[in-house]
């Protein structure tokens, strides 16, 4: 636990791809910052992304990613695009308690557990967007920006909180 500890932001991800040679990928998940006052509101985010290589198969991916700086925190935040390659052979559910793949650098640490039917070696990249009708939705404010929420301007409304407890509690 000393890693989130020391994270400034962490992304939680539900991707999903397919691949015959040419992979395609897309997911839904949320990003938060850690600020002065603690874990900011859960920004919606989503991910696209397409792959190239020696591969076939399907898997589903939940993935944690501990963001281990602001620059990183701000990447997401503001839609960047990420290069990617991986090798991979999946068979079956991964994961439960056990972590799957493990990959740290010293901008993130990604965990992820699997699950499909996948095997082979590919390059590719993914975008990250920010849902603003999501967020929009959650902070029932119809302009509320990524920044304002990572940075706690735009707080979690009273009637979400217990909702978010548990999330806090886990990240302290």
């Amino acid at each position: 636990m000393d890693l989130v500890k020391e994270a400034k932001g962490i992304v939680i991800l539900n991707v999903t791809g397919f691949s015959i040679g040419i992979g395609g990928s897309g997911g839904d998940g949320i990003l938060m910052a850690k600020t002065d006052k603690g874990w900011s509101g859960p920004v919606a985010i989503s991910t696209q992304g397409g792959t190239m290589g020696i591969d076939v198969g399907g898997q589903d991916n939940d993935i944690v990613m501990l963001l281990m700086n602001n620059g990183v925190v701000s990447k997401w935040a503001t839609g960047e695009h990420f290069s990617s390659s991986s090798a991979s052979a999946v068979l079956g559910p991964k994961g439960g308690a056990a972590i799957d793949t493990t990959m740290k650098t010293r901008d993130f640490n990604v965990y992820i557990w699997n699950k499909g039917a996948k095997l082979g070696v590919n390059f590719g990249g993914f975008d990250v967007d920010v849902n603003e009708e999501a967020n929009a939705n959650y902070y029932d404010k119809p302009l509320v920006s990524a920044k304002d929420i990572l940075n706690s301007v735009a707080e979690v409304p009273a009637s979400k909180k217990d909702g978010m407890a548990r999330i806090y509690d886990l990240l302290k």
